[in-house]
């Protein structure tokens, strides 16, 4: 039996996350306060909840480097931290509108940029080597990644934050 979803008056988000407007701007259009403070896993959750973290992601770009570089190690820790913390979700939302699934980041279509006169990509890491640590990732860590665009952002965010999964017993909430 479906219960109805939960209401939150307020989501909280982390300080060194980036001002993303479309994002407040919707929760506020939607009377959900955003209150910015430090926090040690994740941008977002809902105050005194650990069901769920959402780690946002403004592209593929964005988690290219945060998973293919010298920050794999700390995205680990905070993977590991939110565990400790008591969260049992972990969700990874990655605003890229062409990308609706992580087997379909093997086909994304890496940006480039002109230097002088030759077209260079924004990033070594290919598409498929980004798919698989993602799957990695899922399948190590438990994580959930969710995909969005600017538009439904903030929609998808509070979505996830409120979405309920299946108890420890494997029964739904």
């Amino acid at each position: 039996m479906n219960s109805e979803p939960k209401k939150i008056a307020t989501i909280l988000c982390d300080t060194r996350q980036q001002k993303d407007k479309h994002i407040t701007d919707y929760l506020k259009g939607v009377g959900i306060a955003v209150c910015r403070t430090k926090l040690y896993a994740g941008d977002y959750h809902i105050p005194f909840d650990q069901s769920c973290v959402v780690e946002y992601k403004k592209d593929l770009l964005e988690l290219a480097g945060n998973l293919c570089s010298t920050d794999h190690d700390r995205f680990i820790r905070e993977i590991e931290r939110a565990k400790a913390l008591g969260f049992k979700r972990f969700v990874i939302l990655i605003c890229q509108p062409d990308i609706t699934s992580v087997e379909e980041i093997g086909k994304w279509l890496v940006p480039t940029t002109w230097r002088g006169k030759k077209r260079e990509t924004l990033t070594k890491v290919k598409p498929e080597t980004l798919q698989k640590t993602v799957s990695t990732m899922i399948a190590k860590y438990g994580i959930e990644v969710e995909f969005c665009n600017q538009l439904n952002a903030g929609q998808r965010l509070v979505e996830i934050l409120t979405q309920e999964r299946g108890s420890e017993d494997g029964k739904e909430d």
